[in-house]
């Protein structure tokens, strides 16, 4: 077990503390929260194989093949997995860039080994995926460094090899989040805040291992001991849903921000309460819908290798709700940072 001083997870819980304990623009509502909670939970009892949850892979976007390469296909798809919002709205999601790469794996000579990615060029890059998208995929040199950065961090600390990074941390999803961030500057999701603290939230590390975790079906070598450690993984999405149901409250400079499409700066005091919340809601709701459950524990301290309710499941849900909320027009907009960490 990591000490706090430097387990990833501590740290994003103790951040998106520190940061709401004096919040000025947005508030949670502890009534909305229980009454979401209450709906989640009473879906599942509802849903014909009691499940509310949906699997990571159930639309089949997602590449498997032998270990090596499925490890690869994770660690690439979560080096780009950022800031989509630039292109036209909706035009570019998730699940085309995650059937993009599946298409580029499955098409012959398996294109992510670590050697590859260190050489890949901004032009072959943009050769291979654009065509295989709806739209141009924005920032396209900064996704291009980010590859260069996972096969060069491979190769020189890891032999090249992404399961035996993954081995090396022993089972334990927190350790794993810490090796990431530490082999690849680009999932290094910190900043110093307006008042001069390290924040830490570490959004595209944590859902590196997450994934990995779902890709090998809670297996050998991601069999992980304490995934429960994990947070929710501070985004887009999962704050705009519940800002949308009340639980998330903005004031009023904070939702004319928002709702006018205005940019916000990375790192500043608007961007870190909305990442800080979400963080806070989530671990909340698992909290909340346990209780209804009659289970005792939150949803950051469990030691199954199954998961159970945890903060990264809750995420899932929350984000599948999300994203069909947003592709019917039905919430508002979600807040717009320029940033290579979501």
């Amino acid at each position: 077990m990591m000490k706090p001083s430097i387990s990833p997870s501590a740290n994003v819980r103790r951040t998106s503390d520190n940061i709401m304990d004096s919040a000025i623009f947005v508030a949670i509502d502890q009534s909305k929260l229980i009454e979401l909670a209450t709906k989640i939970e009473n879906e599942r009892r509802n849903s014909p194989d009691g499940n509310a949850f949906t699997s990571w892979d159930e639309h089949g976007w997602h590449y498997k093949g032998e270990p090596e390469q499925t490890a690869l296909y994770v660690l690439v798809l979560d080096a780009l997995n950022f800031c989509f919002w630039p292109s036209e709205k909706g035009a570019l999601q998730y699940d085309h860039l995650a059937i993009a790469l599946k298409t580029m794996c499955e098409g012959g000579d398996f294109r992510f080994s670590p050697a590859a990615l260190a050489a890949m060029t901004v032009e072959e890059l943009r050769a291979e995926l654009d065509p295989l998208l709806p739209c141009p995929m924005p920032a396209i040199e900064e996704r291009c460094r980010l590859l260069n950065e996972l096969g060069e961090g491979l190769t020189l600390f890891w032999e090249g090899s992404a399961l035996k990074m993954i081995e090396a941390a022993n089972s334990s999803a927190d350790s794993l989040v810490h090796i990431i961030s530490r082999s690849f500057p680009g999932f290094r999701d910190t900043c110093v805040s307006p008042a001069g603290t390290q924040c830490y939230f570490y959004k595209r590390a944590q859902i590196a291992v997450a994934d990995l975790w779902a890709a090998f079906d809670h297996s050998h070598p991601c069999n992980f001991t304490d995934i429960n450690k994990l947070t929710t993984f501070a985004d887009y999405r999962v704050p705009q849903l519940l800002r949308d149901l009340d639980v998330m409250v903005y004031n009023a400079e904070l939702s004319n921000v928002v709702d006018g499409s205005c940019e916000i700066l990375a790192g500043s005091l608007m961007e870190l309460e909305i990442r800080a919340a979400t963080i806070i809601c989530v671990d909340r709701l698992v909290e909340e819908t346990k209780k209804l459950r009659g289970e005792e524990g939150e949803g950051d301290d469990g030691d199954g290798n199954d998961g159970g309710l945890s903060a990264i499941v809750m995420d899932w849900l929350l984000w599948q709700q999300g994203e069909k909320k947003e592709l019917a027009g039905q919430m508002k907009p979600h807040h717009k940072v320029r940033t290579i960490f979501y």
